[in-house]
């Protein structure tokens, strides 16, 4: 399985729904069932990871019953900017396997199909497809400012004694898998409770 990330703008990709502006994306390839369990052994899979969405879910309670489990809308896709990113990937896609290279290997394209052309047929195919990688962060996020729930030293603010050490502290997304970002948080996390010295800074 190889994995890279696409620039803002793919040489050859000429579209103008992949604009400047557009953060990148991660594509996987893979051949039969190394990513996914329901592809055939001789069908080439690629998929797209929006890296930096715009949109962003939220995070409520049902009811009083503190034992209730909470109200999780995630609002994929939710704004023109991130649908028109994972269209220009799937359109990107489109182009690598027309290269010459892999004919050999390319019979048809199965999803979205190839009658599909439309910015809105293929917004249609893609949010029919679309699922998520659970890497959400950020509902706790640290900061100073009212909608900060924890501070500098991951404690809930207006408490005593309570921390939160995890993705939720994030102040803002990665742009990656989360986690390296949650490992050193708690590693510094730990520091912190054990009221360890800040090494100096590594002159590199």
């Amino acid at each position: 399985m190889a994995e890279q990330t696409l620039p803002s703008r793919p040489p050859g990709l000429h579209d103008a729904s992949w604009d400047q502006d557009v953060p990148p994306v991660t594509a996987c390839a893979s051949c039969g069932q190394a990513l996914c369990d329901g592809c055939a052994p001789n069908e080439l899979e690629q998929e797209a990871s929006e890296l930096r969405p715009q949109a962003r879910g939220t995070i409520s309670l049902k009811s009083a019953d503190p034992a209730q489990a909470p109200r999780i809308a995630q609002n994929l896709l939710g704004t023109d900017h991130d649908k028109r990113k994972i269209r220009a990937a799937v359109k990107l896609f489109r182009e690598i396997g027309t290269r010459e290279a892999l004919q050999p290997f390319v019979k048809a394209e199965i999803v979205p199909g190839i009658a599909k052309q439309s910015d809105a047929e293929l917004d249609a195919a893609i949010r029919a497809t679309a699922v998520t990688v659970h890497h959400p962060a950020g509902s706790c996020r640290m900061g100073a400012d009212e909608m900060a729930v924890v501070d500098g030293e991951l404690r809930v603010h207006g408490t005593q004694g309570l921390r939160v050490i995890d993705a939720s502290v994030f102040p803002d997304l990665v742009g990656g898998n989360i986690n390296a970002a949650v490992i050193m948080i708690a590693e510094k996390a730990a520091d912190m409770i054990r009221g360890k010295a800040v090494p100096p800074r590594a002159n590199v």
